[in-house]
């Protein structure tokens, strides 16, 4: 909202912002990495990979031998 981050779209409503982030878990579900894809916003990649992390007895682990990464993405939204 400060426009610090040069990602952000303008939409009709406001503005938006999308961030993907790849996740490791364990083969027990346990958080293991998150790591945001850099949009030159650490604040937002950082503040996004906490969120990850507190919704991961959410995230439904296929079960794996090994270690899986896992793809997802979240998008921020707020008016003008």
């Amino acid at each position: 909202m400060a426009g610090r981050c040069a990602k952000a779209v303008r939409t009709v409503q406001g503005w938006s912002l999308s961030l993907d982030l790849a996740v490791l878990m364990t083969r027990d579900g346990r958080v293991r990495r998150i790591t945001p894809r850099a949009i030159d916003c650490p604040t937002v990649e950082q503040y996004a990979a906490g969120v990850i992390l507190g919704a991961r007895d959410s995230i439904d682990v296929v079960d794996t031998d090994t270690d899986t990464w896992y793809r997802t993405s979240l998008t921020f939204a707020w008016g003008a």
